[in-house]
C-alpha cells in the first residue's frame, strides 16, 4: 500500500482501536510512516457506515430504513470511496 500524504510503501496499517459517540468500535488504520489516518479497517463483523447521519450503524440496518440514503451516497455523493460503494451495493 502507499499513503497518500508522506508517498511511502507499506505492508501494514498501523491500527488503533476508535469509539464513536454511539458507543460503536472500529478499528482504524493509519500511515505507518507519517500517523496520517487512512482508512477503517474491519474487525471481522458487519460493515458499518464510517460518516455521516448513521455513523457508526450497520449498512445492513440502514438499507432496511433509508435505502434511498445508500443510493444518494453511491450515485451522488462524491467523497464516496470505492471501497464503501461495494460494500454498499450488496445490501441495496
Amino acid at each position: 500500500m502507499k499513503c497518500k500524504k508522506c508517498n511511502k510503501e507499506f505492508e501494514e496499517y498501523v491500527i488503533q482501536e476508535k469509539t464513536f459517540a454511539n458507543g460503536t468500535k472500529h478499528n482504524a488504520g493509519y500511515c505507518p510512516e507519517c500517523g496520517k489516518f487512512l482508512q477503517y479497517v474491519s474487525k471481522g463483523g458487519e460493515d458499518r457506515m464510517y460518516f455521516g447521519k448513521y455513523k457508526g450503524e450497520t449498512i445492513k440496518e440502514i438499507a432496511k430504513k433509508d435505502k434511498e440514503y445508500l443510493e444518494w451516497i453511491i450515485n451522488e455523493f462524491d467523497g464516496c470511496k470505492e471501497s464503501l460503494k461495494k460494500k454498499i451495493k450488496k445490501y441495496i
